[in-house]
């Protein structure tokens, strides 16, 4: 119960930083005491119920995104895949909740083509509405999926920041699939995200997302509670498997270090995490400007000059090519708040 507690007071204080919590490889639908493969959606709708229907916050605002799952389901399978597929369908409509936002991880850097094809088929005859993601950590995966005719599979394709071919991404954009970007090899194709990084280094992702037009930002890890069975471990060794603090962007309440209780039930934001509310604050500012009939561009264009693939000198301890002096992130918003003013 008190992980349950935490996960809530998690959810939350995300959602008031503009960030839709994803359990990617979870979202589990039958009970396992169950033996029939039949959903049971009991102990799915009392830990995500006020999650999905948005009564657990404040503006009452639902996730647009939400990753469902297909764990214990023979994937080879199609009728066990669609099956399981209009249990999901069936359960969002009757809960009244957006089967829009419903996301399904159908590949996770593997490069099979054929089981992704697969997959997504399956998925997309029974209800094309939900994003069926891809996950491609270089460009050289992406271009394997291109030569093995996925295009036209999968309708939300994510690239790291490691291997984001922004000429190929927007064609698939243009194609009518959603675009992602994660995390990956840092400065100076993306923001570092790890303890060494800058004050700007993860403000500079949401300008990265608008000057590029990539629909959605992923860290795909954000806290140790769920990587270590020591969740103490993130405040006591923040050396992770990929870096300093690589991926604790919030740090769990309710443990014990070294005999010095940490107690409260709220989670508690890194630096990191507040950088990047800045920078999705921002882009509102950038979103507003253009309703309002002007143009951002300009602006993000002189704060973000080149990023993801088209930097090409990756050299040890090259910044990325943004500036440095958050005043002149300070500025450039108050030039987008004059657009907005006009």
């Amino acid at each position: 119960s008190d992980l349950t507690d935490i996960n809530r007071n998690i959810w939350i204080g995300l959602h008031e930083h503009r960030i839709d919590v994803n359990y990617m490889y979870g979202g589990m639908i039958i009970n396992p005491d169950r033996k029939d493969n039949v959903a049971d959606f009991t102990r799915f709708d009392k830990r995500y119920g006020d999650y999905l229907s948005g009564t657990m916050f404040r503006d009452k605002v639902k996730p647009s995104i939400f990753t469902i799952g297909m764990r214990k389901v023979d994937q080879n399978d199609p009728v066990a895949v669609k099956s399981c597929i209009l249990e999901w369908v069936n359960h969002f409509k009757e809960k009244g909740w957006d089967i829009a936002s419903a996301h399904i991880l159908i590949d996770d850097e593997s490069g099979e083509s054929n089981r992704v094809k697969k997959i997504s088929s399956y998925i997309n005859s029974v209800e094309p509405k939900i994003k069926t993601g891809i996950y491609m950590w270089t460009d050289g995966e992406l271009q394997k999926y291109l030569k093995a005719g996925l295009k036209g599979y999968g309708t939300f394709w994510n690239m790291s920041g490691a291997g984001f071919n922004v000429e190929e991404m927007k064609k698939l954009k243009a194609g009518g699939v959603l675009t992602g970007l994660y995390q990956g090899w840092c400065e100076p194709r993306i923001g570092r995200d790890q303890l060494d990084g800058d004050g700007v280094a993860l403000r500079s992702w949401p300008w990265i997302a608008w000057k590029y037009d990539i629909d959605t930002l992923l860290m795909y890890h954000m806290s140790l509670i769920y990587w270590d069975k020591d969740i103490a471990k993130c405040w006591s060794a923040p050396d992770t498997e990929f870096g300093a603090g690589q991926a604790v962007w919030i740090y769990p309440g309710v443990i014990t270090i070294g005999g010095e209780s940490v107690t409260t039930d709220k989670f508690i934001p890194s630096v990191r995490l507040k950088q990047v509310r800045r920078g999705l604050f921002d882009y509102e500012y950038m979103w507003l400007a253009k309703k309002a009939g002007e143009n951002p561009d300009l602006i993000v264009n002189k704060v973000i000059k080149k990023a993801l693939s088209e930097v090409k000198d990756l050299g040890n301890n090259v910044p990325g090519n943004w500036p440095h002096d958050p005043e002149e992130w300070l500025q450039a918003r108050k030039q987008l708040a004059d657009l907005i003013m006009k």
